[in-house]
């Protein structure tokens, strides 16, 4: 009875974990759309036609790169940061 309820806990605390990342990826793709689009297509030449030009295109697809590229190297630097503090945390503590 006690192992089914700690399954049925894990697997609560499973679902919640994926709706965060869901939520943070539909977050993160807000951001990089209202951002780029911005940049490349209100505040640039274009912003009225009922196509994006060439330029727009390739603006909007290099804005979208640099952010993914950045947001990746962010979170795999906090990611080294967060494993170097807990080492050193467990390092401490065997001391």
């Amino acid at each position: 009875m006690e192992g089914e309820k700690e399954n049925s806990s894990i697997q609560a605390i499973e679902k919640l974990q994926l709706l965060q990342r869901v939520v943070e990826s539909q977050k993160m793709m807000a951001k990089l759309t209202s951002r780029c689009y911005k940049k490349c297509v209100v505040g640039g030449s274009g912003g009225g036609g009922k196509s994006l030009t060439r330029k727009e295109k390739l603006c909007l697809w290099n804005c979208a790169q640099n952010f993914l590229e950045s947001s990746e190297f962010v979170a795999s630097r906090i990611t080294m940061v967060e494993d170097t503090s807990l080492s050193n945390q467990k390092d401490s503590e065997k001391s």
